[in-house]
This record gives C-alpha cells, sequence and structure tokens, in this order.
C-alpha cells in the first residue's frame, strides 16, 4: 500500500496590523481590512457651531462615539471572532449621521508645502507645477480630501499616476523631461510618498460630489455648465450640475425627482467645474471669481481614465483663467444649508 499523505501544515499569517501597539497578524488583506475596520475604527469629520470638528472614537472596541451634538453611537460587546464579522459598527452608523445632520459647507484650503512634513521629494515634485488643495464638504465620506491639481495642465492626478504624468509623451510640452529628477524615484516610490502625504488616489466609485457651491478652485477650468432646479422627496433640492445640456436632459427622467414638486422646473446655467469628464458625481457648481471667463464647449475637456489610476487628460494652463492663491479657507459666505443629498456611505480607510 502506498504510504499516507501527511497533512501540510498551514503557514502562519504574516501580514502584521499597521496600527501602533497592535500585535495581531493575518493571512489575507482581507483579513486584516475587516480587523481594521472593527478594531481601530478612523475620525468623523463634521460642521459644529461654524467650524470644521474631527471626532474620534471613545473607545475602538467596542466602538463608541460621541457626536458634537450629544448623541451617541455604540456597539454592544462581543468577541472579537464575532466582532469583526459584522457587517457595519457604530462608526458607519455615526458618519451617516455625521453627513445627513452635520454637513460641511465646501469650501478649500490650499496646502502650504513649506509648513507641512512633505518630504523633499514630494516638495520637489509639486515645485514643476502642482498644487495641493484640501477640499472639504463631500457628500460622502471622507468628508475632507486632499486633491492634487496640475497648474500647467489644468487637471486633477491621483497619487497612483502621478509619476506617470510627467512622463506621458503628449505632455511634454508641459512636462519637458528631466531624467536627473526621474533618476531619485520609481513611481511606485512617488505614489507612495503622495499617499503618506495624504494625497487622494483613485476613488473607485468616482463620487466626488459636494454638499453645495464651492468658491472657483485655481488650476481647473470654468465651464458653461447646467444645474437641475427640480426637487427630490420632501422638497430637498436636487442641485445635480453638468457641464453638457445633452447629459442634462438625460438626467431629467431620474426616477428620484418629486414629479409633483418637479412639475414645470427644468435646469438653469451655470458656471461650474469638472474634475473627471463629465459625470455628475465630479461637477462643481462654484462660486466663480470676479471677472471668470469660462469655457462654453465642455467637450473639449473630455477626460480620459487610464486603467484604475484614474488620470485625466484636459487643457493646456493656458486656456484657463487662474486666480491667486490665499491661505485662508475660500468658504461661501452664504451656503446652502438646507441642501439635502442622497447619501451613499462609502467607507475608505488607509
Amino acid at each position: 500500500m502506498p504510504p499516507k499523505s501527511q497533512p501540510t501544515e498551514k503557514p502562519p499569517p504574516v501580514i502584521p496590523c499597521p496600527k501602533a501597539g497592535c500585535s495581531r497578524t493575518f493571512w489575507t488583506q482581507k483579513d486584516l481590512d475587516r480587523h481594521s475596520v472593527a478594531m481601530h475604527p478612523g475620525t468623523v469629520t463634521l460642521w459644529w457651531n461654524e467650524a470644521v470638528v474631527t471626532v474620534g472614537a471613545i473607545t475602538d472596541y467596542p466602538q463608541h462615539f460621541r457626536c458634537s451634538c450629544g448623541r451617541e453611537f455604540k456597539d454592544r460587546s462581543a468577541s472579537a471572532t464575532d466582532y469583526e464579522a459584522l457587517e457595519s459598527h457604530a462608526f458607519d452608523e455615526f458618519q451617516t449621521h455625521a453627513l445627513r445632520t452635520h454637513m460641511v459647507p465646501p469650501h478649500w484650503v490650499p496646502v502650504d508645502a513649506k509648513a507641512e512634513k512633505l518630504g523633499p521629494l514630494v516638495k520637489e515634485f509639486l515645485s514643476k507645477g502642482f498644487s495641493l488643495y484640501d477640499i472639504y464638504g463631500f457628500s460622502a465620506a471622507p468628508v475632507v480630501r486632499r486633491l492634487l491639481i496640475c497648474n500647467k495642465c489644468s487637471v486633477l492626478v491621483f497619487a497612483q499616476s502621478a509619476g506617470r504624468h510627467l512622463t506621458e509623451i503628449e505632455r511634454r510640452a508641459e512636462h519637458p523631461l528631466d531624467d536627473k529628477f526621474n533618476n531619485k524615484y520609481s513611481p511606485a516610490m512617488l505614489t507612495d510618498l503622495l499617499l503618506k502625504a495624504g494625497v487622494s488616489k483613485a476613488d473607485q466609485n468616482r463620487n466626488y460630489r459636494l454638499n453645495g457651491k464651492i468658491p472657483q478652485l485655481p488650476g481647473l477650468p470654468v465651464l458653461d455648465g447646467f444645474r437641475c432646479d427640480r426637487f427630490l422627496a420632501g422638497g430637498v433640492p436636487c442641485s445635480v450640475a453638468f457641464p453638457k445640456e445633452s447629459t442634462m436632459n438625460n438626467h431629467a427622467g431620474d426616477d428620484d425627482h418629486d414629479r409633483k414638486l418637479s412639475a414645470g422646473r427644468r435646469h438653469s446655467p451655470c458656471p461650474c467645474q469638472n474634475l473627471l469628464g463629465g459625470g455628475w458625481k465630479a461637477t462643481w457648481v462654484i462660486i466663480p471669481n470676479p471677472g471668470y471667463s469660462a469655457i462654453s464647449e465642455p467637450s473639449s475637456l473630455t477626460s480620459e481614465s487610464k486603467g484604475e489610476h484614474g488620470s485625466t487628460r484636459g487643457l493646456s494652463a493656458s486656456r484657463t483663467r487662474r486666480s491667486s492663491l490665499s491661505r485662508k479657507p475660500n468658504l461661501d459666505p452664504d451656503p446652502i444649508r438646507t441642501l439635502f443629498i442622497r447619501i451613499r456611505t462609502i467607507r475608505t480607510r488607509g
């Protein structure tokens, strides 16, 4: 008889939890992600007393949060295994509450590269025509995102595509080859450094919709677009924007509109800026700068995604009017505080 095969031993887990003070290890990234979501909840950003407030957990396990308004969100006790298997936690409930009840009014703040500890390579990269902005007021988590804008090409650049953006042949006019700089890093290294600096990575859901109007962002073209004037259920303004009227006409039949309240209402022209090429999830209704100039043909701005990195292409800097930067927050003095948006809570964890 042939000898019986010996059972193979399961290898030990090799993926450590990156949280300081946590000694857990895991076999798969999925297991680590489930553990991080349950045991190491992040913070929630909300608007309270006319200021942006960041609220952390009172206890991580089980999760316990107390909102600035006094409302509490707390999970029941359970074993670590059962707790990590839960589909949602107190963090999710608190995040939804903040998005619905304490919406951050849209505004942006330029990132001071000299004041922040970004590292010499990131600072050298930014000196090649890039600017960082902290954007507040997104309708889906995370509420605050750090976006990288190429001032020379007038496009949004994600962290994963930054290295390729500098070397694309069609961008040689804006970004001449710099072998000395390119030899200092690999694209993967630059991506890692930008992510550590807080720069947003490509969002699979591409939801960059804001809670209302935002002051004009430097570095991106201004378009003559259209804002939906219809209402959602409960009399909530729709306020979706598109750079093309044909796209807005297609949006008119959206089932989410309250047909009785929206009777006779259509859409109206508005200045807007678009990040990702025409979709409502990335078109912003803006408060333009005095004397702004808009582009009336948004078809020339169609962005082009490359794989999962979401690299975009747009107009050259010569075709867009820029405003001078201010280190003070650019905040709508009269934000649409009553604007209620359908919330899709998107958990984004680093």
